[in-house]
């Protein structure tokens, strides 16, 4: 098995799905536990462009554009290092990526 960097990558997403086809509950189960992971209680420090996009991330829906991929009116979940995670729940979709490759967002 090989493994990639994921900002060798730019971005990745993968779809929530479930067996019996309750995407929706399946996607707002990992959904709680990314935002878990992603976003302990504490402060975060200020510096760099990822931080400040996932400070506000609980109310917010963002586009992002990194390289071909555009990724529309997508919740920001949170960081993981360099990695910038959003989800868009209408089509039960999460996106990972590297924060460096991101040519927009608006």
């Amino acid at each position: 098995m090989t493994q990639a960097a994921l900002c060798r990558l730019k971005a990745i997403s993968f779809d929530a799905l479930a067996a019996d086809d309750d995407a929706a509950a399946n996607f707002q189960s990992i959904s709680q536990t990314l935002s878990q992971l992603l976003r302990p209680n504490r402060p975060q420090d200020c510096g760099s462009m990822i931080d400040a996009l996932t400070s506000a991330a609980a109310v917010r829906t963002s586009t992002v554009a990194a390289g071909p991929l555009v990724i529309s009116n997508s919740a920001i979940i949170g960081q993981l290092g360099d990695v910038l995670v959003m989800a868009n729940s209408t089509d039960s979709r999460f996106y990972f990526i590297c924060a460096n490759q991101i040519d927009y967002m608006g």
